[in-house]
């Protein structure tokens, strides 16, 4: 089993294909979007205190906010480095566990809980619940945050449940991920936190944590004497290489050929074989990207508006086409940085574009860009 495959499930799987590819972030675009725009609405209601969403961080300065998030990237990636390279696995199990735990609870929790406030407000005559439907909301909020929090961990990061829930319950992680990320981050701030952490994607690939531990992987492989990855892999936003990805079958037949002294057997070609033809077939889009595609749909949907959310939804795709394209170039190739680039310019080019013109209607919204 390879080091990601020990941690967890951190990567969806799709067919290299165009409509796979767009069909997977498409859904958890919609997903997203969907809960950012419930959730970010919640808070202009009276219920929610008609302000709008509190902010992310205590620091309304959106640098200051760029700076804090892009701070923690950096960080975590270099403690993440630190266990991979003196192979505590064990440890990483641990926190990544107790983190998914805390925040998947705290993410299903409100969202279940403001959902029906909005609903009220919103589409019917009245403004307020009964005592007794609030305290059946409270508890079916924190039932659900409890169950959905507890079976993520179980199947996603121990994996103790049957494909597709562990890529299920990672899509779900990263829509939620993506949904708090636009609802809580002030406009400015969010556009510099996932252009400071595109740069960061690069430099973390090229140079730094990401391209270490594919090094040390590359080793650990060499040492091992096993099949080498396919460079048409893709590497999780902040987490560790993912190595070879084959069936449970296919991977004891390696390990029971690979690990002995002996000369290569028509079972160890044919598994090599069914690498190589995977990873020709397949590519995995890490939940770091998944999470920041998400982020940015929804980011323009409730901050710009729907024709925005469609233009960086249409950005997204081109650069994840383009970042799979460039893969039969190179080894590793950062996810963010296409995507993110020109989902943005093309999410603020149609906003500029109809601002220029005058249209105000359905669509279209001015923006509080501290806010």
């Amino acid at each position: 089993m390879s080091f990601a495959e020990q941690l967890g499930t951190f990567s969806i799987t799709v067919r290299k294909k165009f409509f796979s590819l767009a069909l997977t972030i498409l859904t958890g675009s919609l997903l997203s979007g969907i809960c950012s725009f419930f959730l970010y609405g919640y808070f202009f209601t009276s219920a929610g205190g008609g302000e709008g969403p509190p902010l992310a961080t205590p620091w309304k300065n959106p640098f200051a906010t760029a700076a804090f998030f892009i701070s923690i990237a950096f960080v975590g990636a270099f403690l993440i480095f630190l266990i991979f390279k003196y192979n505590k696995i064990i440890i990483l199990k641990i926190i990544f566990a107790f983190s998914i735990l805390v925040t998947t609870f705290f993410f299903v929790f409100l969202f279940i809980y403001t959902i029906p406030y909005y609903i009220l407000e919103e589409y019917t005559i009245y403004t307020y619940f009964q005592p007794r439907t609030e305290i059946i909301i409270l508890v079916l909020a924190l039932l659900a945050g409890l169950v959905f929090s507890i079976f993520t961990v179980i199947s996603m990061v121990f994996k103790l449940t049957p494909q597709p829930f562990p890529q299920i319950t990672a899509m779900l992680f990263a829509v939620l991920s993506g949904t708090f990320l636009a609802t809580f981050l002030p406009t400015l701030g969010a556009v510099l936190v996932m252009i400071g952490l595109s740069i960061y994607d690069i430099i973390s690939v090229f140079k730094g944590p990401i391209k270490k531990m594919a090094e040390i992987s590359e080793e650990r492989r060499l040492s091992n004497n096993t099949a080498p990855p396919s460079k048409n892999s893709t590497i999780e936003e902040g987490a560790a290489p993912v190595e070879p990805i084959v069936s449970e079958e296919t991977t004891e037949e390696v390990n029971a050929t690979t690990n002995s002294i002996q000369e290569p057997t028509a079972t160890t070609a044919r598994s090599v074989e069914q690498e190589e033809y995977y990873y020709a077939e397949f590519v995995e889009l890490g939940l770091g990207d998944l999470a920041f595609f998400g982020m940015l749909f929804s980011f323009a949907l409730i901050k710009l508006g729907v024709f925005s959310a469609i233009a960086a939804f249409i950005g997204v795709i081109i650069g994840a086409i383009f970042t799979i394209k460039l893969l039969d170039r190179v080894k590793l190739m950062p996810g963010l940085p296409l995507s993110i680039g020109l989902g943005l310019l093309l999410a603020f080019g149609v906003w500029g574009v109809l601002a220029l013109s005058g249209y105000t209607g359905w669509g279209w919204i001015n923006p509080n860009w501290y806010g």
